[in-house]
C-alpha cells in the first residue's frame, strides 16, 4: 500500500541491502526505493540515486518519470518548493536528453514546456509565458513535420489559451481554445480545461445568448470530466452562467456541490472561497440593482 510506515520499511530493507550486505539494485527494487523517498518527499535521496539507475540500464524515461513526479508533487507543495520547479525543469531536460525515440522524445520536450508555462501563468507573467509557448511551438513544428501527431501540440495551444486570457486578449484566447479542442484526443483530461476555457471565453466575449453558450461548455466538462482538474471550474462556471440566465434554483445546486468540494482541497482553497465568493457577490448586486430583492436572497 501507498501508507509512510510502507515506504519507510522499503527504505530500509533496501539501504540495508546495499549498504550493509554490499547487495547490487536493479530494475525494479530501483524504483521501489525511488518511489518511496519521493512518497515520503525525500526529494534528494531520490535525485541522488538517478546516476546509479542510469548505470544500471534505467532509461531516460524511467529516469524522467521520476523527476515528472518530484516535479508534481512541488507544484502541489508550498511556495518555497514552486520555487525549486525551473531548476527541477533543467535537470528533467538534462535526463531525457539521450532519450532516442523521437515521439518519446518531442512528447518529453513538450511536457517540460507546458509545465513552465503553466508556472508563469499562474505566478501572473502571461506575456513571458506566451513568448516561450509561441517560440517552442514554432521550433516543434519545424523540428518534427514527420514525427509529430496532431494532438502533440495540443497542451501548448491550450496553455496559449489559459495567457491569452489572462491578458484580456478574448479574440486570440478563443483561437487558441479552438486549435487546441481540434487537436485534442476527447477523453484527454485537457480537454476538460479547454472546454472550460471556451465557456470563460464566451461569456467574456459577451455575445447575444453568451450565458447558453458558455453554460453549453461548462455542463460537457462537468459531465464528461468529473475526475480531473477542470472539474470545479466547470461546476463554478454552470453555476455562473445559469444565475446569468435566471435560473437561480439550478445556480444555488451548482453552488453548493461546488461548496463540497472547494472544503475538501489541500491545495487553491483560498483561490476558490474567494472566486466563489465574489461569485455570489456579483450575483447578488446584479438581483439587487435590479430591484429582484427575492431573488437576491
Amino acid at each position: 500500500g501507498d501508507l509512510p510506515d510502507n515506504h519507510r520499511a522499503i527504505i530500509a530493507a533496501y539501504t540495508k541491502a546495499r549498504d550493509d550486505l554490499g547487495l547490487k539494485l536493479e530494475g525494479v527494487r530501483f524504483h521501489r526505493l525511488v518511489h518511496a523517498y519521493v512518497a515520503l518527499d525525500r526529494f534528494d535521496d531520490a535525485m541522488k540515486l538517478l546516476p546509479e539507475m542510469k548505470a544500471a540500464g534505467a532509461t531516460a524515461a524511467q529516469r524522467g518519470l521520476v523527476l515528472r513526479r518530484i516535479i508534481d508533487r512541488h507544484l502541489h507543495g508550498s511556495a518555497q518548493q514552486r520555487e525549486r520547479v525551473p531548476a527541477l525543469l533543467e535537470r528533467y531536460v538534462q535526463e531525457t536528453r539521450d532519450e532516442r525515440d523521437p515521439a518519446a522524445r518531442l512528447e518529453q520536450e513538450i511536457w517540460a514546456v507546458a509545465t513552465e508555462a503553466r508556472l508563469l501563468i499562474e505566478v501572473g507573467d502571461a506575456q513571458r509565458a506566451l513568448a516561450l509557448l509561441h517560440r517552442r511551438t514554432v521550433m516543434f513544428k519545424a523540428e518534427t513535420v514527420d514525427t509529430a501527431s496532431p494532438e502533440a501540440l495540443a497542451p501548448l495551444y491550450g496553455l496559449m489559451g489559459q495567457a491569452y486570457e489572462k491578458q484580456g486578449d478574448i479574440g486570440a484566447a478563443e483561437e487558441s481554445y479552438r486549435i487546441a479542442d481540434g487537436r485534442i484526443d476527447s477523453t484527454d483530461p485537457l480537454k476538460g480545461q479547454v472546454l472550460v476555457g471556451m465557456g470563460r471565453v464566451a461569456l467574456a466575449a459577451g455575445e447575444e445568448n453568451a450565458a447558453e453558450t458558455a453554460h453549453g461548455f461548462f455542463v460537457q466538462a462537468m459531465r464528461e470530466f468529473e475526475a480531473t482538474p477542470a472539474y470545479l471550474d466547470a461546476v463554478l462556471g454552470a453555476a455562473h452562467s445559469e444565475a446569468l440566465m435566471d435560473k437561480p434554483h439550478d445556480a444555488i445546486d451548482h453552488f453548493h456541490l461546488a461548496v463540497e468540494h472547494i472544503v475538501k482541497l489541500r491545495r487553491d482553497r483560498d483561490h476558490y472561497e474567494r472566486k466563489l465568493t465574489e461569485m455570489i457577490s456579483a450575483h447578488y448586486d446584479r438581483r439587487r440593482d435590479k430591484g429582484d430583492y427575492q431573488g437576491a436572497l
